[in-house]
């Protein structure tokens, strides 16, 4: 069995304070290596999700939750969730964010952090409209037109702030506020739900 596979398995199981090899031990270090990439669901549905990668679980997330990134090593994967499935290849140093809309199973491409000196904020949308993300009490647009499942992210000062998420010049929700930290990805995460647009407020390290 591969090397992520056996990596996989023993995340599922728990294992992880007993690696085979030196590949095994970089996978599970609190600081992966400088080519790791990582996976993570976002669940946006109204129920529970597991997500497999090769027909081995990775995770399960309850409805509105983010799960922490994986790390994993880079090839092309077959991932599903429920009765939905992709095919992946998976590049070095990048973090993919997985997310299920309707009947298909869609994901985000990032590249890790690369600058630990400032903060970086983002925008998520995985809603039917294109979207902009302003600043404080002015409004001043800082993310302009993220169009629907992409993301758009930039870097800014460490800080404590709160944002607007505006479709057109209208706010449509406002985040609490955010404290903003040096290496440190704020994202602000938009989709449908029941009630219409739905806002989650996660942090990524990686």
């Amino acid at each position: 069995m591969n090397f992520v596979k056996n990596a996989l398995i023993c995340l599922s199981s728990m294992l992880l304070a007993f690696a085979t090899n030196a590949n095994d031990e970089a996978l599970y270090d609190k600081k992966p290596s400088k080519d790791s990439s990582f996976v993570r669901l976002i669940n946006i549905e109204n129920h529970t999700r597991t997500m497999h990668a090769d027909g081995i679980k990775v995770f399960t997330s309850n409805p509105r939750e983010i799960t922490n990134y994986v790390p994993i090593d880079s090839g092309t994967y077959n991932f599903s969730v429920g009765g939905n499935s992709i095919n992946v290849t998976i590049p070095n140093k990048t973090k993919l964010s997985f997310f299920v809309v309707g009947n298909d199973l869609k994901y985000i491409v990032q590249d890790r952090n690369a600058d630990n000196r400032s903060a970086k904020i983002s925008l998520f949308n995985l809603s039917e409209t294109p979207l902009t993300l302003g600043a404080g009490k002015s409004n001043k647009t800082v993310l302009e037109k993220v169009e629907t499942n992409s993301f758009k992210s930039r870097s800014v000062n460490p800080m404590k702030i709160a944002f607007n998420v505006n479709t057109d010049k209208n706010i449509l929700l406002p985040t609490p506020q955010l404290i903003l930290k040096r290496g440190i990805n704020s994202e602000v995460i938009i989709y449908d739900g029941l009630m219409g647009k739905e806002l989650i407020i996660a942090e990524s390290e990686w």
